[in-house]
């Protein structure tokens, strides 16, 4: 089966810790961390797709978060797609077909909240023009576009927030939920005509956690002809402490009485946080969800989940 997992934070990681790189792991005895997502455990799970993240962290001043981004740019096309790899730089839907055929890999690249951009569309642009294709508008706090989930009194789009949506419907830029407070979520849909995505959340009313999606949402989500990436991160699964398998598994059986057998998939946020689910602790254990759903569901509807989905929604929205 192919697998697309839509989000992940190698490029946040690679970043923040010099000693790490994509292509190795570095021994826990030189005190660096292990990727959940580094190069060979995705090999090893069979990823097809990976979307690789853009997030700027809220410790980076505000002059300097679009150098930042520059800089994880440039850690993902030395690190991940360089001149040797077997990652192809996702721009279009033809990447799909010809990685497919080349047995290759496609890696897509996506801004976690418009930090980067810095009040400026030139800017937008110019990520853009570097290959960045799926846009979140906010992480969990408030920026020019919009306000995140963490605010403690969120308000809607900024009229900055306005005019960058229309821009990311001009340039074909698909726009992604996760982190975005309601108010902005419904300020959103109310004008934008395309599909929209929520690459890595999970469902209120299986676990009351604020970064989740209520069934509005999600029934929006779906409406709209977009996806939502079901995530591994524990305290997004289950409100107990020691998340499963199963506990990811009433978040998908959710979605699909909410008609989203076609339009539910993965989102990992695998590099992210610390905090995964106990039997999903990285890229490696992609099988043992597969192997979970199998008993489940049909398979053509595990198909759907693990990456066809995914795949359908992308071929569909950047047609070449």
């Amino acid at each position: 089966m192919k697998i697309f997992d839509a989000h992940c934070d190698v490029l946040w990681k690679l970043w923040g810790n010099p000693k790490l790189t994509f292509a190795g792991q570095m021994s826990q005895t030189d005190g660096s961390s292990r990727l959940h997502a580094g190069a060979s455990l995705l090999k090893q799970a069979g990823v097809f797709v990976q979307s690789f993240a853009i997030y700027i962290p809220p410790t980076v001043r505000p002059s300097h978060r679009f150098y930042t981004a520059l800089e994880m740019i440039d850690l993902y096309r030395r690190q991940i797609i360089g001149d040797e790899s077997e990652w192809v730089p996702f721009r279009s839907a033809a990447d799909f077909a010809w990685a497919e055929q080349k047995g290759r890999r496609v890696a897509i690249l996506a801004l976690e909240g418009a930090e980067a951009v810095q009040g400026d569309l030139l800017l937008l642009r110019t990520l853009y023009h570097l290959g960045v294709r799926v846009v979140g508008l906010t992480w969990n706090y408030r920026n020019e576009v919009a306000d995140g989930v963490g605010e403690p009194h969120p308000g809607g789009l900024s009229d900055f927030g306005r005019r960058f949506v229309q821009e990311l419907s001009r340039l074909r830029m698909l726009i992604d939920v996760s982190h975005l407070s309601e108010a902005s979520f419904w300020d959103l849909l109310s004008i934008h005509p395309h599909p929209v995505i929520a690459s890595h959340s999970n469902i209120f009313e299986v676990c009351k956690h604020p970064r989740n999606l209520r069934k509005e949402q999600v029934e929006a989500i779906f409406a709209t002809g977009g996806c939502i990436g079901l995530t591994f991160v524990g305290e997004f699964v289950s409100e107990r402490p020691s998340a499963t398998l199963d506990d990811l598994l009433r978040h998908v059986e959710r979605c699909f009485e909410w008609g989203g057998v076609e339009q539910t998939a993965f989102g990992s946020d695998f590099d992210g946080s610390d905090r995964l689910l106990h039997d999903l602790e990285h890229a490696g254990h992609w099988h043992r969800l597969q192997e979970a759903l199998l008993k489940r569901y049909k398979e053509e509807h595990v198909q759907g989940l693990m990456g066809e989905n995914w795949l359908r929604l992308f071929r569909r929205f950047f047609v070449s």
